[in-house]
């Protein structure tokens, strides 16, 4: 056997032994890190559901006017917050009062409300006048700025369908679907976490299916 063919041999050997499976290699593998249910809890700690209220400054919602004026919501340090910005003028102020509207829906409604968690939604402005639409937990409401009056908006004046017996009616209000008993009044709130682009019976690209209320101007 020549030098060169001996070579070989011991090259084959030494590749036989280094590419067969060990006890050790084994061990790596049973000793891995692994993935506990812990970590998993500690992971979700970072998803938005839990961090949005650490951020300040986020526009949450949008309402563009008919007269090319942007109305939006943002979260601040101290609560939520609605901003008129005009984009002729290039200026931006406060829309409400908080704290006076923040009064008188809480007499409206007969409850305690803070103005710092004041989530209305649905906001038109009135071009002709000082007054503003808007939507508060199921229900529509008519401001008026200069004197702060508050009146209840009728949902008669959303698109309504009838049940084939006409006892009932169904009818979106803040993303959400509603039923108005047609004898008494009543009104029952079926769905609960609708939101802008995401309510129910709308169309896949989220645009609203109710009729915007007609006002007299």
């Amino acid at each position: 056997m020549t030098h060169r063919v001996q070579w070989i041999f011991v090259l084959m050997a030494f590749f036989l032994v280094s590419c067969s499976p060990t006890s050790d290699s084994e061990n790596v593998v049973e000793t891995g890190d692994t993935v506990t249910a812990e970590d998993y809890q500690r992971a979700e700690q970072f998803l938005s559901a839990h961090t949005a209220d650490l951020v300040y400054d986020s526009i949450l919602a949008q309402y563009w006017q008919e007269d090319d004026r942007l109305v939006y919501q943002k979260r601040t340090s101290q609560g939520l917050d609605y901003v008129l910005a005009d984009l002729l003028t290039q200026t931006k102020s406060p829309l409400f009062d908080l704290e006076r509207l923040t009064d008188v829906l809480s007499e409206q409604l007969d409850e305690e409300l803070d103005a710092a968690d004041l989530n209305v939604s649905r906001i038109e402005i009135e071009s002709a006048t000082q007054q503003v639409t808007f939507a508060f937990k199921g229900s529509s409401y008519r401001l008026d700025l200069d004197n702060y009056s508050l009146a209840e908006i009728d949902e008669s004046d959303f698109d309504e369908f009838l049940s084939p017996d006409g006892s009932k009616a169904a009818y979106i209000n803040d993303h959400n679907l509603w039923v108005r008993n047609t004898d008494s009044g009543e009104r029952t709130q079926l769905t609960f976490d609708g939101i802008e682009d995401y309510g129910y019976a709308t169309n896949n690209a989220g645009w609203t299916a109710y009729k915007k209320y007609k006002r007299s101007l």
